[in-house]
């Protein structure tokens, strides 16, 4: 649904996953990460796009402060052993973000 949403729905999915993902960091990590089939690697790609998207919108010209200071907050609420695989995932928001 990530990638064929547009306009409203696009932006109310942006929203929810940009929430999810500072708010709950854990459960969406271990749900992307998971391995399982349920989560395919475009899924990652998906929300990583969508989520640079609200950044772009919310954040314009100063994205990369804004991820930053996401990151460090959402860092800061997971689990240890998410750490690296939330960096990695910040990561491929700010790359989709221009």
């Amino acid at each position: 649904m990530l990638d064929k949403a547009d306009g409203a729905l696009s932006e109310k999915l942006g929203t929810s996953c940009k929430n999810l993902t500072e708010q709950h960091p854990d459960h969406l990590i271990d749900f992307l990460y998971s391995g399982k089939k349920l989560a395919d690697i475009k899924y990652i790609e998906n929300w990583a796009q969508i989520i640079a998207n609200e950044f772009m919108i919310d954040c314009e010209r100063q994205e990369k402060e804004c991820l930053k200071k996401s990151m460090q907050a959402t860092l800061a609420k997971s689990r240890a052993n998410n750490k690296s695989k939330l960096t990695e995932f910040y990561h491929k928001i700010e790359r989709y973000c221009h």
